[in-house]
C-alpha cells in the first residue's frame, strides 16, 4: 500500500491577508527532502516590498538577502548571494528571519524565477537543523540515509518563529528505537543534538527518548514506519523544563492559607509567551 508523503501548504487569500498551513501527517515525515531549492545560507540584509495585488490593493513582503553557506539542491554556489522573499508577517505566512543568523532554507522557485518561502515550508534555524542537514548532505553526495534520524533539545521561551534561534541542543539523550517485534535499538544524542538509527530493518517501530532531569516527563513514544530501510524519517523533539515549584503560602502570622496561586515568569518576555499558551508544538 502506498503511502502519501507528508507536506505542507501555505495559503494567501490576497484579500484577507491571511495564512493557513495544511499538512497531510504520516508514519514518516520526509518533508526535509521537499521544496525545489534547498541551501544553508546567513541573512545578511533585508528590504521592504509592496507586489500590486489590483489596481487598489497592495501586499507588503520581504526580500532577504543571504550569503550561501552551502548548496543542497538546485542553489547558487557557496558565497554567492541569494534573494529570497516571503511574507511581512500578521499572518500572510512570511518567515521572520534574523539578520546575522544562518538558516536551512526550503524554497520555491516562482514563474519570475524568484525564490519564496514562508513558516509552512521545512525552513528552520541551522542550529535546529543539524540532523537534517547531515542526512541532505548523504543524499547531494549519493551516501545511504539513516532509517530514522532526528534533533532533541531545549525549546526556546518565546512561542514564535522568531525565537527559534534560542533552541540549545541537548546531548547524551539515550534514545531507543523498538520494532513491532520487540528488536530494540539505542543510541544517544550527539553534541548537536543528532540522533540516528541507520539501518534497522522495515518495520513499525516505536522511538522514545529518556530526558535529563530537570525537563518535563518525555513525550509519549512515536510511531514510525520504515518502508525501505535507510528511508529517512525524521523526528523532532523540543524539550521544556520541568517548572516544579511547592510551598506552602501563610499569612503574616505564619499560618498556612487555602485557596489559588497564581505563578508568573519574572522575565517579561517570559511571561508574554505563557499568556500566549500555544504557538510552537511542545509549547504549554
Amino acid at each position: 500500500m502506498t503511502r502519501l508523503a507528508a507536506f505542507a501548504l501555505c495559503i494567501f487569500p490576497s484579500a484577507l491577508h491571511a495564512c493557513g498551513c495544511i499538512g497531510a501527517v504520516t508514519k514518516c515525515d520526509r518533508l526535509w527532502n521537499s521544496s525545489a531549492v534547498v541551501f544553508l545560507a546567513k541573512a545578511v540584509s533585508s528590504e521592504g516590498l509592496n507586489q500590486a495585488v489590483s489596481p487598489t490593493l497592495f501586499l507588503s513582503s520581504m526580500a532577504f538577502h543571504f550569503v550561501i553557506q552551502e548548496s543542497f539542491k538546485a542553489a547558487g554556489p557557496v558565497g554567492s548571494e541569494a534573494i529570497v522573499q516571503t511574507g511581512s508577517g500578521g499572518g500572510d505566512c512570511g518567515y521572520p528571519f534574523a539578520i546575522g543568523q544562518s538558516y536551512l532554507i526550503y524554497a520555491d522557485q516562482g514563474p519570475d524565477g524568484r525564490l519564496r518561502t514562508g513558516i509552512c515550508s521545512p525552513t528552520h534555524p541551522a542550529v535546529m537543523a543539524a540532523a537534517v542537514i547531515r542526512e541532505l548532505r548523504a543524499l547531494r553526495d549519493h551516501k545511504p540515509l539513516d532509517a530514522i534520524f532526528g534533533i532533541i533539545g531545549q525549546a526556546p521561551r518565546g512561542s514564535g518563529f522568531d525565537s527559534l534561534p534560542e533552541f540549545k541542543p541537548l546531548s547524551g539523550v539515550p534514545v531507543h528505537a523498538t520494532s513491532s517485534d520487540g528488536a530494540t535499538y539505542s543510541t544517544q544524542t550527539d553534541a548537536s543534538g543528532v540522533f540516528a538509527f541507520a539501518s534497522p530493518s522495515s518495520g513499525d517501530y516505536r522511538v522514545e527518548s529518556e530526558l535529563p532531569s530537570g525537563y518535563a516527563p518525555s513525550p509519549a513514544p512515536r510511531e514510525v514506519e520504515i518502508t525501505t530501510p535507510g528511508f529517512g524519517c525524521r523526528i523532532e523533539q523540543l524539550a521544556r523544563p520541568g517548572g516544579l515549584i511547592q510551598g506552602t503560602v501563610r499569612n503574616s502570622a505564619g499560618e498556612p492559607l487555602a485557596g489559588f496561586v497564581t505563578v508568573q515568569p519574572a522575565n517579561p518576555e517570559d511571561a508574554r509567551a505563557a499568556r500566549l499558551r500555544g504557538g510552537l508544538p511542545g509549547f504549554t
